[in-house]
């Protein structure tokens, strides 16, 4: 019932992800100005530059990369991750316990109960221990490129039963 309750709450609440400005531009009442478009204008008029255009950087939304902690220690909490990371707007879900697993494209169905039946059948180490660091490891090794420019949120309580100097090195890398 709780998980229900949950479902529903986050559906009203949308996420303010940050946004950037892209290297793409759009058109513009101010800004910078766009002379490709004005002299092109300027032939209606016989040459003369009467109408002129701006353009300014288009903004988007950034990424938003959830790392969901799905240890023994978090069980209370995990299927509540997910349920967040299903509400989320613009989104790559990772979860992770003893080792790394992408969940993006399981939680991408529109039935919620679905989504999070498959994410349960697809995390084999649910309820295991904890390496943050590893897991850490083997995503910027293998996918940097999603996280670069990304909102990047860990959730987790932080109990790492593998090598400390490991996660501080990576955490330093991210």
């Amino acid at each position: 019932e709780e998980l229900a309750l949950l479902s529903a709450l986050m559906e009203t609440i949308r996420l303010a992800v940050p946004q950037r400005r892209s290297r793409r531009r759009q058109r513009a009442r101010s800004g910078s100005p766009d002379l490709r478009r004005t002299i092109r204008r300027s032939f209606r008029t016989g040459g003369e530059p009467i109408e002129r255009s701006w353009r300014e950087r288009r903004k988007r939304r950034r990424r938003l990369v959830l790392f969901l902690d799905v240890s023994g220690s978090m069980a209370a909490y995990s299927r509540a991750l997910l349920v967040f990371a299903y509400a989320a707007p613009r989104w790559e879900a990772y979860c992770f316990g003893t080792r790394l697993t992408r969940l993006t494209r399981v939680l991408g169905p529109t039935n919620p109960d679905a989504a999070l039946e498959q994410a349960a059948a697809e995390v084999f180490d649910w309820d295991g221990g904890t390496r943050i660091g590893e897991s850490l490891k083997s995503f910027l090794d293998s996918q940097a490129e999603v996280a670069r420019g990304a909102v990047l949120i860990i959730c987790s309580d932080g109990l790492e039963v593998g090598d400390p100097s490991l996660l501080e090195a990576q955490m330093a890398r991210l």
